[in-house]
């Protein structure tokens, strides 16, 4: 199966319902920050990441978190996945000192300044994201630079992931002045 990149914010329940649908399948995916913090912010002043009444949104770190592990050689898959049943299934009240023990669960055992640290790493992937003309989470991404911005209402059943992943990659490549796509610049 042709590798692919998926966009995501840990508090988007179409991001939660895309890692689990992904989750049925062999994919090859590589994950992305998106903040729909920084997305849906309505002033000109600088990106949420750098602000310091922002440094401790649990949003944000728990994105930080996510790049710190993958950039650290941690199984940023099992990161993923706590820190998505954190926010949506959870009843763990989440701060900092639980994103970080989420990170030591996926090995990597690091302090808040470099948890905070990460903001930088999600600021960068996130601009990246935004140059490549992504816009929302979630958002997948084929190797031919098409995309879809994906919200499924429910997680598709096992048995038709791989036939609606491919129809997906379909629509993307062929048909991406259908008005409910947005083209993702390359």
């Amino acid at each position: 199966m042709e590798p692919f990149d998926a966009y995501f914010d840990f508090t988007c329940r179409f991001a939660n319902r895309l890692h689990l649908w992904l989750g049925h399948l062999d994919a090859d995916v590589e994950w992305h920050p998106f903040s729909l913090l920084e997305a849906k912010r309505g002033d000109d002043g600088p990106a949420v990441w750098e602000r310091e009444r922002h440094a401790d949104n649990i949003s944000l770190l728990m994105l930080a978190g996510h790049e710190v592990v993958a950039d650290h050689g941690g199984d940023a898959a099992t990161y993923r996945s706590r820190a998505f049943a954190a926010w949506h299934g959870g009843d763990e009240r989440l701060d900092a000192s639980s994103v970080l023990a989420h990170m030591r669960h996926a090995g990597v055992d690091t302090d808040q300044d470099d948890l905070r640290g990460g903001l930088d790493l999600v600021g960068q992937r996130h601009r990246s994201a935004v140059a490549r003309g992504v816009f929302g989470s979630s958002t997948i991404v084929f190797a031919s630079g098409r995309g879809s911005f994906v919200r499924f209402a429910g997680i598709p059943s096992v048995d038709h992931a791989g036939d609606i992943l491919a129809a997906l990659r379909t629509i993307a490549d062929r048909a991406p002045e259908l008005d409910h796509l947005e083209p993702l610049r390359t």
